[in-house]
């Protein structure tokens, strides 16, 4: 059960960090078309895939993290 929660909680904390790199590289990249004098336009597609797989990985994690915390009451709950 332990290893299993700290599984989960590594997989949404890599999850996070994806996103918000990601999120960051898309800033970046409209600030220099910015400075470049373009009209930086909508996000680019490499930009939102890899938010939403960002995204994905981390919910994986949250979704590890519920099944751990039922399991828990469950435990409890048979053992009184």
């Amino acid at each position: 059960m332990k290893t299993l929660l700290i599984a989960s909680i590594v997989v949404s904390s890599i999850g996070a960090l994806v996103g918000i790199g990601f999120f960051i590289a898309a800033g970046v990249q409209y600030r220099m078309a910015e400075d470049a004098g373009l009209d930086p336009g909508y996000t680019a597609p490499w930009a939102i895939t890899g938010l939403q797989i960002g995204a994905g990985i981390c919910i994986l994690g949250v979704l590890g993290l519920l099944a751990v915390a039922f399991e828990t009451g469950r435990r409890r709950a048979a053992a009184q």
